[in-house]
């Protein structure tokens, strides 16, 4: 297993708002388990920080951490680098997606069939 961190700049923009990335392309389900949320603020370092982000990862592969960044977890380090870069472009995608109106998301019903043929 492999843990990474990163202060990426759309992950951290959607972050800084307070918002989790909704599920927008379907690699986001596929490999990292549906909508990334965001943590509850915490000073970075501390066992708090530590606490919010495994709470709100829950069972997906990364979690944004409120005004800070994300966290990724993959079964070796290039599988943590391939889920922080779609978790970035994923942000960029949101981001975009927003400016231009009301943002669609993959249906429930989907996600739930990919996550039970997983």
């Amino acid at each position: 297993m492999s843990v990474l961190h990163t202060h990426s700049v759309f992950a951290t923009v959607v972050a800084i708002n307070g918002e989790s990335i909704p599920p927008v392309i379907d690699e986001m389900t596929i490999l990292i388990g549906g909508e990334v949320k965001v943590a509850e603020y915490a000073a970075p370092g501390t066992k708090q920080l530590a606490e919010n982000a495994i709470k709100a990862m829950g069972d997906r592969k990364a979690v944004l951490l409120a005004n800070h960044g994300a966290v990724i977890i993959g079964e070796s380090s290039s599988d943590a680098l391939k889920i922080a870069r779609l978790v970035e472009k994923s942000a960029k995608v949101f981001t975009f997606a927003r400016m231009g109106g009301v943002v669609k998301t993959i249906p429930s019903v989907v996600l739930e069939n990919q996550k039970k043929n997983l």
